[in-house]
Parts: C-alpha cells; sequence; structure tokens
C-alpha cells in the first residue's frame, strides 16, 4: 500500500503548532498557579493581620468588663448585700449604695450596652431587676449551671437573648462569683453585652463572624461557617477561603470567608495579558521558521530534481552546490559520492576483467592433483623394484599419505582419520630425524568416531618436533584423548619431554594465542614463532566459540598443548565428511 505523501513544510508547521499550543498551556497551568497561590497567600496575610487587630481591640473591651466585674464581685458591700438577711437593709443597699455602683458602671461601659445585675443564692431576698435577682431564674441555663459546679471562679457565656429584658437582641454574659471570707458562694455578678455592639468593628468588613466551638456567636446568617474551624490560621473548604485569629477570653475565634472563585477570577485576569503575548510571540516564531524552512526546502528540491535523474543512468550529473549551509554541504557531499561510484564503477570493471583473466591462466596451468600421487606411488614401485632402502620407499608412502589428506576439502574430520594422518606424519618427519621421535596415542574405543576440526593434531606435532626436539636425543611425544561429562568438555592433550619453554616465552605464547582467539588477527613474534598455534586457536573460535580453549604448559621434563572443546558438538558425526574427497 502506497503512504500517503505529506509536505515537509505542513509536518513542521503542525509541529510548530502544537509545541507552541503545549507551551502556552503548560506556561498557563504554571503561571496561573503560582499567581493563584500568589493571591492567596496576599490575601490570607492581609485577613490575618486584620482580624488580629480587631481581636485585640475586642479583648480590651472584654478584659475591661472582667476588670468591672471582678471589683464588683469583691466589693464589701456587695457581699454584705448578699449575706444580710434584713430586708430593709436590702432594699436601701439596692437603692443607694449597690445600686448606684452598678448604674455607674453600666455607665462607664454604654457603648457596649452592658447591663449588670446580682444573682442571690437566697431566693428569700428582695428583687430588683435592675439590681438583684435569684438564681432560681437561671435554673434552665445549661452553661450557669456547668459553671457553678465547676471551682472556677469567672467566665464568659455563650451567646444568647437578654433573660431579664424584653427586647430580642443577643448578648454574651460574664459571670463572677461571690465567696465569703469563709469561701462561702453566696451569689454571683452577672453582666451582660450586646453582641452587635462589641463585634461592630467587623461589620465593616463583610463576610466576618466569631465562632466557639461551632457555635455562631456573632455573624449573619447568609456567611457559610466553616465545617471545621480553626483557631487560627487559613484553609479551604469548597469554594471558601477561610482565615481565623483567636479570641482567647473568650476561647473563640474571629473568622473571615473569602470566595476561591473570586480568586480564581482575579488570578485569571493576572496571566491573561502576559499568556497573550507569549501566544503572538509563539506564532511570530512559527512564521519566522516556516519562511525559514521554505527558502532551504526550495533548494532542496532542486537537489531533489537533480538527484532524480541518477535511477535513470546519467551518474556524471552536476549537483547545485549553492549555499555554505547545510543543504550546500549536503550537494557537495553528493557530488563527491557520485565521483566515488565513477571511480569504484571503474575499478570493478577493472577488477572483472583481471579475475576473468586469472580464471583462464589457472585454468591453462591446472594439474590435476592425482598426477602427483600417481608420480608418487610410481617412484615407490621403482624403488621396490629396483631394491632401494625400504625404510625409504616407506617414507615416500607416507608422504603421499599427507598429501593426500591436506587435499581433502572437508572441514571435519572423525578422530580416527586424524590418528592415520599424524601416524603416516610422524613416520615421515621421524624418518628425516633419524628415527629419533617415538608416538605413543591414548584414544579410548568410543571416542574413535568423534570429529574434530580437520588439521587440529598436525600443527601440534609440527611445534612439539621443530621446538622441542634436541639433536643426538629421542623425542617422545604422547596424544591424550578424554571427556569430562561434568563440565561438558572433551580434552585433547599433546606431551613431550622436549626442551622446556622459558616461563617468559609460555606467557607470551598464551597471550598471544588468546588474542588471536578474541580479535581474529593471528600474530608471530619477531622469529615468526607462534604462528601455528595463533591460526590453530583462531580456528578452533570460529568454529566451537568462546567455549574452545588453546593452554600452552610447560616444566620440566613435560611441555604439553593442551585443547578444550565442547563435548556435544564433538560427538556429532553427521558432518564429518561433508564434502567428497577432492583426490
Amino acid at each position: 500500500m502506497r503512504k500517503r505523501y505529506i509536505p515537509l513544510m505542513t509536518r513542521i508547521s503542525c509541529l510548530f503548532g502544537a509545541l507552541i499550543v503545549l507551551a502556552c498551556a503548560l506556561l498557563s497551568a504554571f503561571s496561573y498557579r503560582l499567581k493563584l497561590q500568589s493571591h492567596v497567600s496576599e490575601l490570607a496575610s492581609q485577613n490575618t493581620m486584620l482580624l488580629r487587630t480587631m481581636a485585640q481591640s475586642i479583648d480590651t473591651q472584654l478584659a475591661q468588663v472582667e476588670i468591672i466585674v471582678r471589683e464588683m464581685a469583691y466589693d464589701a458591700e456587695t457581699i454584705q448585700l448578699l449575706r444580710d438577711k434584713s430586708q430593709p437593709r436590702q432594699i436601701l443597699s439596692i437603692l443607694f449604695s449597690v445600686g448606684k455602683k452598678l448604674q455607674q458602671n453600666e455607665t462607664y461601659l454604654s457603648a457596649l450596652d452592658m447591663d449588670m445585675v446580682l444573682l442571690s443564692v437566697d431566693d428569700t431576698m428582695v428583687e430588683s431587676y435592675d439590681t438583684l435577682v435569684h438564681e432560681t431564674r437561671l435554673a434552665d441555663n445549661a452553661f450557669y449551671a456547668d459553671f457553678l459546679s465547676q471551682p472556677r471562679l469567672s467566665g464568659w457565656g455563650g451567646a444568647e437573648a437578654n433573660l431579664f429584658s424584653t427586647s430580642e437582641e443577643i448578648v454574651l454574659p460574664y459571670y463572677h462569683k461571690v465567696i465569703t471570707g469563709l469561701n462561702t458562694r453566696v451569689g454571683a455578678v452577672r453582666c451582660t453585652v450586646r453582641a452587635d455592639r462589641l463585634f461592630s468593628p467587623l461589620m465593616e468588613y463583610g463576610e466576618v463572624m466569631a465562632v466557639r466551638e461551632g457555635e455562631r456567636l456573632f455573624g449573619a446568617e447568609e456567611i457559610a461557617a466553616p465545617v471545621r474551624p480553626a483557631r487560627t490560621g487559613t484553609w479551604r473548604e469548597g469554594d471558601s477561603l477561610y482565615s481565623a485569629a483567636p479570641l482567647d477570653r473568650l476561647n473563640a475565634s474571629l473568622v473571615i470567608r473569602e470566595s476561591y472563585s473570586s480568586i480564581r477570577a482575579a488570578a485569571m485576569r493576572d496571566i491573561a495579558l502576559s499568556m497573550l503575548m507569549i501566544f503572538l510571540l509563539g506564532v511570530a516564531l512559527l512564521l519566522a521558521t516556516r519562511q525559514v524552512i521554505r527558502a532551504m526546502l526550495s533548494r532542496l528540491h532542486r537537489l531533489t530534481e537533480a538527484v532524480a535523474a541518477i535511477p535513470e543512468g546519467d551518474i556524471a550529473i552536476a549537483l547545485p552546490e549553492d549555499g555554505p549551509d547545510e543543504v550546500g554541504r549536503l550537494s557537495r557531499a553528493f557530488s563527491s559520492l557520485l565521483e566515488q561510484v565513477n571511480a569504484y564503477y571503474d575499478e570493478l570493471l577493472q577488477k572483472e576483467k583481471d579475475k576473468r583473466h586469472a580464471q583462464t591462466m589457472a585454468l591453462q596451468y591446472q594439474i590435476n592433483p592425482h598426477f602427483l600421487f600417481n608420480s608418487l606411488y610410481w617412484l615407490q614401485l621403482q624403488m621396490e623394484e629396483r631394491g632401494v632402502d625400504e625404510a625409504l620407499t616407506a617414507s615416500i608412502e607416507q608422504l603421499g599419505q599427507v598429501l593426500h589428506y591436506n587435499m581433502l576439502g572437508s572441514r571435519l574430520a572423525l578422530l580416527s582419520e586424524e590418528e592415520e594422518q599424524i601416524l603416516a606424519y610422524v613416520g615421515f618427519v621421524g624418518a628425516m630425524k633419524e628415527n629419533r621421535i617415538r608416538l605413543s596415542i591414548h584414544m579410548p574405543e568410543e571416542l574413535k568416531n568423534a570429529q574434530i576440526l580437520r588439521f587440529t593434531l598436525q600443527p601440534l606435532l609440527e611445534n612439539a618436533i621443530g621446538h622441542g626436539f634436541i639433536p643426538g636425543k629421542d623425542l617422545h611425544i604422547g596424544i591424550e584423548f578424554a571427556t569430562n561429562e561434568a563440565e561438558g568438555l572433551f580434552e585433547i592433550a599433546v606431551h613431550n619431554d622436549g626442551r622446556q619453554i622459558p616461563p617468559d616465552r609460555l606467557a607470551e605464547l598464551q597471550e598471544r594465542a588468546d588474542a588471536a582467539a578474541l580479535d581474529g588477527i593471528p600474530m608471530a613474534d619477531q622469529k615468526g614463532h607462534g604462528t601455528a598455534l595463533n591460526n590453530l586457536a583462531r580456528r578452533l573460535a570460529l568454529t566451537y566459540g568462546s567455549v574452545a580453549r588453546l593452554l600452552v604448559e610447560s616444566g620440566e621434563g613435560d611441555t604439553c598443548i593442551r585443547i578444550l572443546l565442547p563435548l556435544h558438538q564433538c560427538l556429532r558425526r553427521e558432518d564429518a565428511h561433508e564434502n567428497p574427497d577432492r583426490g
């Protein structure tokens, strides 16, 4: 199915447009969040400071009330009135001494519309609703009953209707017990202040309220009160942001509410202009980028049209090379590539001609390998018929076997085949060394059909004879084949008792063999030593992988080349004769 072609300019425009929209969205969200936090923090700071100022003012007025009430509770005439059993003296005290003091106190705090009255424990005393009443009239007042049961002397009650007035205003009562010298309570002083007078500073600031333990002491009913009021701090509930400051004397809090929606709207208005500027800047950047890319693409189109002619066979074209930018570099690179392709094409033609010439010459001078073997066998027969030494004729036969084995093209060989090969090789080389080479082979019968890489043993024998043979002394060579089932290895060890390898030379040989197996660069030293071992190590690594190892060991009286191969590959036999005999 043919893919839909989308112009590069369209892709870039869409990409830049998406990036601009995404950047604007991220910047807007980040800026909005920062601005919203700034608004909330600033508003919370202002509201907290305002509430603390108002709380301090209210606490000052409450302190004045408490001082006046405390003085009245400890006044000797007040105590005498509550203890006196004589009604005439009670009436005189109510009308003149104590009554006058109560009126003076009420006048002193008239701004709060304060109302002070004495509460008598003795219900037989004369009552005066503006001076003295019985405590039984507060029998239904839960706060007063709780107050009397506690050891504290004074306390502020909750907001309530004025019990001793026909008006419906809400007041805050303050109680102080009257104690005689014998620590006997004879009554109490009750002072009430109108809530609207006490909290009048709050009316100027909208949604402000006074709250104590979930009870609204002051504030319009339409103002949403917090579900979980805190004594101080700022918190959010739904669409409302609350700030609070403590009213310690009332054990209450002043709370102000702000609409969170209005705060969000203000933050949004603040960032609108900056977001518009960012968006316009992004659009300008997009237009500028399109203009630059359009100029670049026009040159790329010319380059594309020129390159399109190459598949038609015209590789000698001249590409436009205008401009010092990347397009110009690309054009020059294509021109250089075309020059190299032309040169490479000419070189391939020349190599093809040389190859055909070489094949022709090879065919002309090819010698049939059978001619070489037949000639060696004919020489052997002639020497036997003419009574030449049998050892010499046997050596010629062994040389023929070695050459014939070397002409085989198969990659792997059975151990039995390798055994025949090394017997023939050692027999021929031993004749040259005056029959001073002794060879012993230890091969279990079950391993004769195992297979290894062809020409694995001959390089080891060449190395042992070439470097280990000492003239005038017999050289004993032993070859052992074994299996290690536990580690899954097939082991070949070639021992000789000839010349020992020096320790420094031994380490160098092992290092070069390991390097050849890893990087495939068999190298010999300056004298050419080690080439056979390095080549063998590389061949083993290419055939068997990293499991194959070639180890060089040498000590006094014994030098050993040890080969470790994967056992499961050596016991397979299907590849032993993968190619036919070429001889």
